[in-house]
């Protein structure tokens, strides 16, 4: 079998399964372990999967520009914020980082609730600016352009006196093995500092978020508090609501 087949075979079954082993692999195409090795390290460096201990799962679709990922799940993101916006509590200290499933958080807040919001996302900051009783603090750093957020020192430095009540924190990929995990390591940083500057953690997945891996890991699913997944498909938590 040719390699542009057996590239083909293997995203198929990705796109179907979400994670493939190796073993598995080789039988099914008839090839040894070593080349389904070399096939998977390859189509890693093309981007179109994570290559792991065993086989490979599946990427999020992050690296596409947000204003391409405002329309995918739409509906399932405004259900998961419904749900999510409720945590918030007058008076409260939040941090909301970049992501359009918080931007539906953003939407939902109501016009008479009373809060502060630190975040490092454009659209978030802009889309806030018309809450009547909602105080922006906007995260200035390197502007991030495809997901439209502030990176680097600057930023970090920034939450060194916060201590937030929530952290709604917006994630490429959620696993039950490998946590959540993001594609870009500045956004890593970023998101690691806000978490630990926060009492509790908020993330809203969707079923194309589950289940599957980044490059850069944030943090356990063990720390969240409040994970609201689109479907079932992740290990039971005693954090999980």
């Amino acid at each position: 079998m040719q390699k542009a087949e057996r590239f083909r075979i293997i995203l198929e079954l990705l796109k179907e399964k979400q994670q493939l082993n190796t073993l598995g692999l080789s039988i099914r195409l008839d090839v040894s372990d070593d080349t389904i090795r070399r096939d998977l390290s390859e189509l890693e460096e093309k981007g179109l999967l994570v290559k792991v201990h065993g086989g490979a799962i599946s990427r999020s679709l992050i690296p596409l520009p947000i204003h391409e990922r405002l329309s995918v799940e739409q509906e399932a993101k405004v259900a998961l914020a419904k749900r999510a916006v409720c945590l918030m509590q007058p008076g409260q200290v939040i941090i909301m980082d970049g992501g359009s499933t918080n931007l539906e958080v953003a939407r939902l807040i109501p016009e008479d609730l009373e809060i502060e919001v630190f975040t490092n996302s454009l659209p978030l900051a802009t889309l806030l600016c018309d809450h009547p009783h909602a105080k922006i603090r906007f995260l200035g750093g390197s502007l991030f352009k495809p997901s439209q957020v502030s990176l680097g020192a600057s930023v970090i430095e920034q939450l060194s006196p916060i201590r937030a009540d929530l952290f709604f924190m917006g994630i490429a990929a959620i696993h039950e093995q490998f946590g959540a995990t993001v594609p870009h390591y500045e956004e890593a940083l970023v998101k690691r500092k806000m978490l630990a500057h926060s009492q509790a953690v908020v993330v809203m997945a969707t079923q194309q978020k589950e289940q599957v891996v980044e490059k850069f890991k944030v943090c356990d699913i063990s720390s969240i508090h409040y994970l609201f997944p689109a479907s079932t498909c992740l290990v039971d938590n005693h954090k999980m609501r």
